[in-house]
């Protein structure tokens, strides 16, 4: 197939008319991923900010391929590569304004993870240089967040009958680390600051993704169209059993359940989420769907963030895929 097929618009289209299937594929992979950096880094806000350094990072290794074609910029060679390079200069208010995060939170947050010994800071240069107990343990998270990635650029590649092989996207990332994690986190990075700004509270957010994706595990099977879906809330929300519980998303995300309940509280007077009074359940509402701001976001936003990602994924893993197998 053409790569012109894979550009972000003919995704997009794809995403839209398959979107109650798409969207449950999407959240499982959004609540993981963002679930398992909220119990590494302890907050959100602090994983945020390495998805951000990280990022940097990975764009200066990619750099040395302008000098050499070949340099390794593998997941193997990974620790090798950010100890080779200068890692460029940060302010907190780049920091701030790369995030969504308020000026003073960045600044506490820095300072949470300089302490922490992940970010090191050096004649007023603050650099991603974690310890070597977090160095120990990063390989299997990146090796899991890389199989839990490809599942979904296979899934993406559906779309466009690839039948790429699991296994294969999985050594062709491995072998690209850096190319591909880095528009990964670009991306991420860019989705996280979408909805930090949104609602003020990334938390927020994560324990809203947990609530839509027990409605999208029902409305998957009908595979309905996002117009369907976003015009039609009513007939989207009659599915039973599309609730969860305070304590469910605690144990999901490993936010406590306290928090849970209090910004869960939040999402109700917003109109988005409503409590059963007899179950004391959460699920979304019609309004959730007629949200102006929130389809907008959706539709406009992340629908070209991320179709953008995929369209150069997609050209990579073929390209790599003639190469390898």
């Amino acid at each position: 197939m053409n790569s012109t097929s894979f550009e972000p618009k003919t995704i997009e289209e794809s995403f839209k008319k398959n979107f109650a299937e798409y969207i449950d594929v999407f959240l499982n992979f959004q609540s993981t991923f963002l679930s398992n950096l909220n119990t590494r880094y302890k907050n959100l806000d602090n994983a945020h900010l390495v998805l951000l350094f990280g990022r940097r990072a990975h764009e200066t290794i990619l750099r040395k391929r302008k000098f050499d074609l070949e340099h390794d910029i593998s997941l193997d060679n990974f620790w090798k590569n950010l100890e080779s390079i200068s890692q460029e200069k940060i302010s907190i208010i780049q920091i701030a304004d790369s995030t969504g995060l308020p000026k003073e939170t960045a600044r506490r947050k820095v300072l949470e993870l300089i302490k922490n010994k992940i970010l090191t800071r050096k004649n007023k240069i603050i650099t991603w240089s974690p310890n070597d107990e977090y160095i120990k343990t990063y390989r299997g998270i990146a090796e899991t967040q890389i199989h839990d990635l490809s599942i979904v650029l296979k899934y993406v590649g559906n779309f466009f009958n690839l039948n790429l092989e699991t296994e294969n996207i999985k050594k062709i990332i491995s072998k690209n680390f850096s190319f591909f994690w880095f528009h990964f986190l670009e991306t991420e990075n860019q989705y996280l600051t979408l909805w930090t700004k949104h609602f003020k509270d990334i938390e927020v957010f994560l324990i809203g993704v947990n609530i839509a994706l027990m409605l999208s595990q029902k409305t998957k099977l009908e595979n309905k169209s996002f117009d369907d879906m976003y015009n039609n809330p009513e007939n989207t929300l009659k599915h039973s059993a599309n609730d969860i519980s305070a304590t469910s998303i605690s144990e999901i995300t490993n936010i406590p359940r306290a928090t849970v309940i209090r910004k869960l509280n939040h999402l109700v007077k917003l109109k988005l989420f409503k409590q059963n009074k007899i179950t004391k359940r959460y699920h979304l509402t019609p309004e959730f769907f007629q949200s102006s701001e929130m389809r907008n976001n959706t539709e406009k936003k992340v629908f070209g963030l991320f179709s953008n990602f995929y369209s150069i994924c997609l050209k990579a893993l073929i390209s790599e895929s003639k190469k390898l197998f």
